[in-house]
């Protein structure tokens, strides 16, 4: 029964994940010329994040996504958009995975290993497609969101190899992958610390050295650096409230006001090595974007989901001791 409930849970979640992956895309546009992108003709930063273009590049000359295209022509706009969904549904169900064995780093042990997944399903459904302001995708944030979700893993495992690995092809991604490094500290700083130091050394060279590379390939100009405190601002007003605290599924305040039911010091560690990440996004991001956060998500889901059994525990035995009072 156990295994047939397990299967069944496995293909909803497939299916699911299909479903939220397109929707990602075809509910929204994208924010950048991708047919510009593909071929290196963007400004910087958001050239600079190269790790699609050679994706995209090959969609919009292959004849095999063409013809996949027209096949699916109802429900894509062409080779590129249909590439983009592919992208999309497989980051997704490959960051189920990651929240499953993330969940299991973390005590107390899962009562329900479905949850995690599914709650990061509900978290990338609010932030990707329920919403009502900015309404656009950008070709890297579910790559971004599986490769931060990874690289949080390696931290939390101890795994030094696979961090930097994480940070070599991040790098190409988005620049958000350094924020791995005060995780990587956080959650390490006991341990050896040649190791641990070494680690961070080496982490911030490949990411120096990829970053210049990729500005070596980048001819465009820079855009100018603004911050958007006035629209932010803004984003308070009480028509905003709905979508900016979407984010991690309508999930952060519960999981502040839960805070307590957090009982393992690593989960606690790697929250607190998230803070640079959280207070950069605040300060460069527009709030309303609620995809600046998705790094984050599947962090979101497996702290929910703790504080969630730990909330039944701790239920359960005070049931258990008013009945054996009684």
């Amino acid at each position: 029964m156990r295994t047939k409930m397990r299967r069944l849970h496995v293909l909803l979640f497939l299916l699911a994940a299909v479903l939220i992956g397109r929707a990602s895309v075809l509910q929204n546009f994208s924010s950048l010329d991708l047919h510009l992108y593909a071929h290196d003709h963007l400004l910087m930063p958001f050239q600079g994040r190269y790790l699609m273009v050679p994706v995209l590049r090959w969609a919009e000359g292959s004849p095999i996504m063409a013809g996949a295209a027209q096949l699916f022509k109802q429900s894509s706009r062409g080779p590129v958009d249909l590439m983009m969904q592919i992208v999309n549904v497989s980051c997704l169900i490959a960051m189920g995975l990651v929240a499953v064995r993330l969940r299991n780093c973390f005590s107390p042990a899962a009562i329900y290993p479905w949850l995690a997944p599914w709650l990061l399903l509900w978290i990338v459904l609010c932030e990707y497609v329920a919403r009502e302001e900015s309404r656009f995708y950008l070709p890297y944030d579910f790559v971004s969101a599986l490769i931060f979700a990874v690289g949080i893993l390696a931290c939390v495992e101890y795994r030094p190899l696979l961090l930097l690995l994480i940070l070599l092809v991040g790098s190409y991604n988005r620049e958000t992958v350094i924020c791995l490094l005060p995780i990587w500290l956080a959650c390490n700083f006991d341990r050896s610390r040649w190791k641990v130091l070494s680690c961070t050394a080496i982490g911030l060279l490949v990411w120096f050295g990829v970053r210049l590379q990729v500005r070596s390939w980048v001819k465009g100009p820079m855009l100018g650096l603004a911050l958007p405190w006035n629209v932010n601002l803004a984003m308070l007003l009480p028509h905003h409230l709905p979508q900016v605290l979407s984010v991690g599924g309508f999930l952060v305040i519960p999981i502040w006001l839960g805070r307590k039911l957090i009982r393992d010091k690593l989960l606690i560690r790697t929250w607190l090595g998230s803070v640079p990440f959280v207070l950069s996004t605040l300060i460069f991001g527009w709030w309303n974007e609620t995809r600046i956060f998705g790094e984050l998500n599947v962090l979101f889901a497996i702290t929910a989901a703790t504080q969630f059994e730990e909330y039944l525990r701790v239920s359960m035995g005070r049931v258990i001791a008013a009945k054996t009072v009684e």
